[in-house]
């Protein structure tokens, strides 16, 4: 329920940004807002059921709610405020988003190209445990950031290191930002507001950001424990045991979905820089 809430949140800032800069006003409102609505039942769901049955997951303990909690309870009412805010001050006889096709210039293309294919290489990169592998006698372990396989029996993580975690988090919002990106690319292709090019290259540094950093502290971690998997073949497998671990496939799918990224955000760039928004054969 936590990620669905972030996953309808996301958009909320892209569109009131939009907003900010004069596109579409009356349509990005009613988006916000429906993206604010799903946020606001999710968050409910959320913390209504963590207060209500907290009891039945800790039987053998007294738990008090602490700041997570409050912070969640603190998030809805928030969305609540924002969602009035848009249906009281959104100006809603400016003009409806009419989609009418226009040829970008030919770097916008290229740079959509670049952001779909980093879209698809991160996300078979986040989802598959091609990140590290080690050997150890006849056994092979490969190591992703969600389980573990030795050999063809795959499990979960038992226990999770603090960057690990990091790593994790930094992946799901460079994810989360690339998705951005190839929305409010598609935009341009039937918009031709002079300030999409530019919103949709933040966007795309900011996911290269974060995918910096992802696999950057994973390169430089790896040689830490990875933390204990349980596989019912083998029992318990400290990960410690198999040495050094070699990147693999799914740490180089996330380097080049970080370098299409900056490439992605160079190419939005282009016709900002020469005062262009659509095709120059268009222009003629």
């Amino acid at each position: 329920m936590a990620i669905v809430g972030c996953v309808a949140l996301f958009p909320c800032p892209v569109f009131g940004s939009l907003m900010l800069c004069g596109v579409n006003e009356k349509n990005f409102s009613q988006a916000t807002r429906f993206c604010l609505t799903i946020a606001a039942i999710v968050l409910l769901t959320e913390f209504a059921m963590f207060a209500g049955f907290r009891d039945d997951i800790f039987p053998t303990s007294a738990y008090n709610l602490s700041y997570c909690f409050a912070l969640t309870v603190i998030a809805f009412g928030l969305c609540i405020a924002a969602f009035i805010c848009f249906a009281l001050f959104t100006d809603e006889d400016g003009p409806e988003l009419t989609c009418e096709f226009k040829k970008p210039h030919i770097a916008v293309i290229i740079g959509l190209v670049c952001i779909g294919v980093a879209l698809i290489f991160h996300i078979v990169g986040l989802a598959t445990t091609g990140w590290a592998s080690a050997d150890l006698d006849i056994l092979t372990v490969k190591v992703g950031l969600w389980s573990v396989c030795l050999q063809s029996t795959c499990s979960e993580y038992l226990s999770l290191p603090d960057w690990l975690g990091a790593v994790r988090a930094f992946s799901i919002i460079g994810m989360l930002v690339i998705v951005g990106c190839v929305v409010v690319g598609l935009l341009q292709l039937c918009n031709d507001n002079k300030i999409l090019p530019v919103v949709t290259a933040i966007l795309a540094f900011v996911a290269a950001f974060c995918l910096l950093i992802e696999f950057a502290v994973f390169a430089g971690k790896k040689e830490d424990n990875f933390g204990d998997v349980d596989l019912d073949k083998f029992g318990d497998v400290d990960l410690d045991r198999f040495g050094d671990f070699d990147l693999g496939y799914s740490f180089a799918l996330t380097i080049v979905a970080f370098l299409l990224c900056i490439a992605a955000g160079g190419c939005f760039l282009v016709p900002k820089f020469l005062g262009q928004t659509v095709s120059p054969a268009d222009s003629e």
